[in-house]
Order: C-alpha cells, then structure tokens, then sequence
C-alpha cells in the first residue's frame, strides 16, 4: 500500500515538474515575442516621429519659398526690371516691359530672401545647391525649386535610422503681370495729353511757371508721384499685391517720344 502511494506521489511530482517546464517555456516564448511587438512598435513610432517632422519641415520649406518668392516679386515691382543701358522703358531697342524681364529679375532676387527664410526656419539647406526657375502666366508667379540636397529626419527618431527626403519643393503668388500693360495702355490712350503737359525740365530752363497741365491730370488714381523731365514720364502705379502685401507700389520711368513710336501714335 506504501508503495502504491509513493507510485503515485513520485507521478504527481514529475507531471508538476513538466508542468511548470512547460510554463516556463510558455512564459520565455511568450516574452520574446512580447520583446519582439516593443521593437516592432517602436520603430513604427520612429517611423511616424520622422513623417511629422519633415511634413513640418516640408511645410516650413514651402512658406520659405512662397515668402521670398513675395519679397523678391515686391523688390522687382519697386525697384524695376530696366535693363541697365535704358534710361527709360521705350527709350531703346529692348528697353520694353515684358514678362521675360520681369520673371529673370524675380529670379535674381530670390536666392537671397530665400536664404534668411531657411535660417529664421532653422532649417538646414545649402541655398547654393538650389536651382530656381521663376514662371509668370495666368494671373500668377510660380517658383519651381530642385536641389540634390536631401533633408535628413532620421534624428527625428530614438533609434539609429536613416529618414531621408527630396528638398524639392513648387510655390506659386497670385499676382497679375497684366497690370503692367493696363498702366501702359493706359499712358497710351493720353498720350497727347501727357507729350503736351508740362514738363519739369523745360519749366527749369524758362525760369518760369508754365501754363501746361500738370501731367498727373492726364491720368487717373491709381497713377502717384507723376512727374515729367526731360520727356520721361516718372510715376508709381498701385497694383494689387499678393498675401500680406495687399497693394504693390511700382516704380516706373517710360519715355513718352518712344512709347508713342513703338504704339504708332
């Protein structure tokens, strides 16, 4: 009877003892894949750490773009795009306003706005690595930015990862070049009014007040500061601007004789 009982106690044991080797096992397996799921998952959050980042970066990187864009667009517009052998628009051959001139000069601005931008952005590009190309149609000024340079975000995660993307980035302004032609159109449409208005130069060398119109009252509000010397029609004209630049001051010089032969009046 003893020992049936230790029979029995010792098969007890040993299936305790398989059991709890079983568990353990079960508990290590377990453990390991549990350890397996954390790496997994934390990579994943790394992943999606990084994605934010350089969705904000990209972001960052595209109002950099739009703002200088602007900046320069507004410089072009105040100080304008003559080239430097004209003494006015229309006093030459090539001394003319076209969209050609008015994109290269946008263009040639550019790089330095774009450059404070990226630093007041904190982020890290090398400006002189960026090729522009600046495109003025249908009502609006369109910057297409490329680069070799890619933006790296990999320090964006906890883990050791390489994350990186284009610095490519396209912005546009909606800014209408045709209201260059409308202002000349409209110094066309009194040209008459304007070769026969009173002229600063002429007054100077008579010494004396003049009995002409004054050439701004051939013209209507939007035309400011208008002034005539020599036969070149100084004015600023207000256009309408783009963003936070509601209204853009342009500054022009036009020779009147040249603007009447190239209109054939």
């Amino acid at each position: 009877m003893k020992s049936r009982k230790g029979l029995l106690m010792t098969g007890v044991s040993i299936v305790f003892v398989v059991l709890l080797i079983y568990t353990a096992v079960l508990f290590f397996i377990e453990r390991e894949d549990i350890n397996e799921r954390l790496v997994l998952g934390g990579m994943v959050i790394d992943v999606l750490a990084a994605e934010e980042s350089s969705g904000i970066a990209e972001y960052y990187l595209e109002k950099s773009g739009q703002y200088a864009l602007l900046k320069s667009v507004k410089k072009t517009t105040e100080e304008g795009f003559l080239d430097e052998n004209c003494e006015a628009y229309y006093s030459g051959e090539g001394c003319k306003i076209n969209v050609y001139d008015f994109a290269d000069s946008v263009k040639k601005n550019l790089p330095g706005y774009f450059e404070e931008y990226i630093i007041a952005n904190k982020l890290d590009m090398d400006v002189k690595k960026y090729k522009f190309d600046v495109i003025v149609a249908g009502g609006k000024v369109m910057l297409y930015a490329e680069t070799s340079e890619k933006i790296d975000f990999g320090d964006a995660s906890v883990r050791e990862m390489e994350y990186k993307k284009s610095g490519n980035f396209n912005t546009e302004l909606n800014f209408a070049f045709s209201q260059y032609l409308e202002a000349i159109e409209s110094i066309e449409s009194n040209i008459l009014c304007l070769l026969e208005s009173e002229d600063e130069q002429v007054k100077e060398d008579l010494g004396s007040s003049s009995t002409k119109k004054n050439p701004k009252e051939c013209l209507d509000d939007k035309f400011f500061n208008v002034k005539k010397k020599n036969g070149i029609l100084s004015f600023k004209y207000k256009m309408k601007g783009a963003l936070f630049e509601e209204n853009l001051d342009v500054k022009l010089d036009v020779n009147l004789k040249g603007l009447g032969e190239e209109a054939n009046l």
